[in-house]
């Protein structure tokens, strides 16, 4: 039936390559071929235009034709999708008769969107009220009009799509950005120089202990051992003589008593402190994975709203061409120039839009790098 329907139309064999890239890669949710942005066109003037005429039909031979397709952000059909956001396609052909006013659309999409709002269109543009179609200006006008609401649904959610994006980016980095780093220094530091006040080792103890705790592991992780273990530890391992001075003064009566039970009960207090060396726990290799697929996922956002960018710029240098063709009529250079205008005008403040959501992904694209490498 396609292949009929193509036939009989005369649709130019390049709209194929469009159609064919429809679907999702086989066992695979994913588009087939997302980064395929293509424009072709065929014109069809000059001397010898009777041999492409089909009067019965209405076709004067004196045609130009062409198709695109285009990428946009659309919201999750599912309410309760995991993913709000999805991105989806849209293949378009058109071809104008330019002598008769004939057009011709065929629309390719997943849903009825752009069909809806073409009819939708119909009931309050004046542009595409069957009055203003009866002549050949009016026809164009009509058509320019109609390729501005495909330009239009091509950029109108990715500044909500990024900005979905974007909470879920920071919602990851913001565990890295308030990691108390100051806390864990402090707190590394008081655990390398607490057993050298308490215990008063000389330096070459100091190295001796510090090489024994650095290699204490527990579950992973190295593990913060008491100044009370540390000191059973070294008193086990050191002479006594290093030691006996230390003793002497511990028991020899009750002041030293006292400085001993307050140095216990400091040390008991440590032994409750929070251990700010496991902030770091909450980093998860999960966190890391997430990253990374924002990161894919962000980078295909700016691929596919690029190659938009350059499909809107051939489409406007397209139509400035044939604007600017001898072989086109005088009389709709003169009377639809003011819709060539305002066409040309919107596409190239919708080309500038675009640009500023790349700006946009570049940014977030820098905070996704920053993130995996301190995460990492």
């Amino acid at each position: 039936m396609l292949v009929l329907l193509f036939t009989f139309h005369q649709v130019m064999p390049q709209f194929l390559d469009i159609v064919l890239s429809f679907g999702t890669v086989a066992g695979r949710n994913i588009p087939a071929a997302f980064y395929n942005c293509i424009f072709r066109y065929e014109n069809f003037s000059g001397p010898d235009l009777w041999r492409f005429d089909i009067p019965q039909l209405g076709r004067s031979g004196h045609e130009i034709r062409h198709c695109y397709n285009l990428w946009s952000a659309e919201k999750a059909s599912e309410p309760n999708s995991r993913r709000p956001w999805t991105v989806r396609q849209a293949g378009i052909y058109h071809s104008f008769d330019v002598e008769t006013g004939r057009a011709m659309w065929i629309h390719i999409k997943s849903n009825t969107l752009l069909q809806e709002r073409i009819t939708k269109a119909t009931t309050h543009a004046e542009q595409l009220q069957a009055t203003a179609i009866q002549t050949v200006q009016g026809s164009f006008a009509a058509t320019l009009l109609t390729h501005l609401i495909m330009i239009e649904w091509c950029a109108e959610n990715w500044s909500q799509y990024l900005g979905y994006w974007e909470c879920q980016v920071k919602n990851v980095l913001t565990k890295v950005n308030k990691a108390p780093i100051g806390k864990v220094e402090k707190g590394l530091m008081d655990d390398l120089s607490k057993p050298l006040q308490v215990a008063g080792l000389t330096s070459r103890q100091a190295s001796f202990s510090t090489q024994s705790r650095s290699g204490t592991v527990v579950g992973g992780k190295p593990s913060r051992v008491t100044s009370r273990k540390n000191m059973m530890a070294i008193s086990n391992s050191v002479p006594l003589v290093d030691l006996s001075s230390r003793l002497q003064s511990v028991l020899t009566g009750k002041k030293a008593t006292a400085q001993s039970t307050h140095v216990t009960a400091e040390l008991e207090e440590e032994e409750e402190e929070e251990d700010p060396i496991e902030i770091f726990d909450d980093f998860k290799f999960e966190d890391l994975q997430r990253l990374h697929s924002f990161s894919t996922t962000l980078q295909e956002a700016d691929m596919i709203v690029r190659l938009n960018i350059d499909i809107l710029h051939e489409i406007v240098d397209y139509y400035k061409s044939w604007a600017e063709d001898s072989e086109t009529p005088e009389q709709i250079k003169r009377d639809c120039r003011p819709n060539m205008n305002h066409f040309f005008q919107r596409t190239n403040r919708i080309i500038r839009e675009m640009s500023t959501e790349r700006m946009r992904i570049s940014t977030l694209v820098v905070l996704l790098e920053d993130g995996k490498a301190i995460v990492g």
